[in-house]
């Protein structure tokens, strides 16, 4: 039994999620305690250090309860998970172990082949701003010739009209 896998239940997993749900209260009522004893004392002129015993006291009555009923939630949760080991019928069979391999080899196949899908669009993407790139640059020293002759809002004009033919016909080829 101690190389099978024990399979989950949902109502431990629920007591651990109490457990942290009280333990995180019970660190904010002793922050808010600390809080409040700061500003009293600061309001009428005194220090915790000279009233710690009644700071201390007022610290614990605000969060014992909620750390011993974190405590006992916990235990509980531990208890039950010990006891849920005794009985045979709450271990994963060998059919069910193969299955949840059989899942997670598919799960683990489709998120390679999604990151491959990624980086094939990614891929294409980078091809086509090079290509536009190529398309500019042949584009202006095509123009280079006619700019003697042109003015340069019509060089850039047409450094444009070429780069998007050449775009298109790159578009076509693919």
């Amino acid at each position: 039994m101690n190389n099978k896998k024990l399979k989950t239940s949902k109502i431990i997993i629920g007591l651990y999620v109490c457990t942290g749900i009280v333990s995180v209260y019970a660190l904010y009522a002793i922050f808010n305690s600390i809080t409040y004893l700061r500003n009293y004392f600061k309001t009428y002129g005194s220090s915790i250090g000279e009233h710690f015993g009644d700071a201390l006291s007022y610290i614990l009555n605000q969060s014992l309860s909620y750390i011993v009923f974190a405590v006992l939630l916990f235990a509980a949760a531990a208890v039950l998970h010990e006891v849920r080991k005794l009985n045979p019928d709450n271990y994963l069979s060998q059919e069910e172990l193969e299955v949840l391999a059989v899942e997670k080899a598919e799960k683990a196949a489709k998120a390679a082949e999604a990151k491959a899908d990624k980086a094939a669009k990614a891929a294409e993407a980078k091809a086509v701003k090079e290509a536009e790139k190529v398309a500019k640059e042949a584009a202006k020293a095509e123009s280079a010739v006619e700019s003697a002759k042109l003015g340069a809002a019509a060089v850039d004009e047409e450094v444009e009209e070429l780069a998007e033919e050449v775009v298109e016909d790159a578009f076509k080829v693919k």
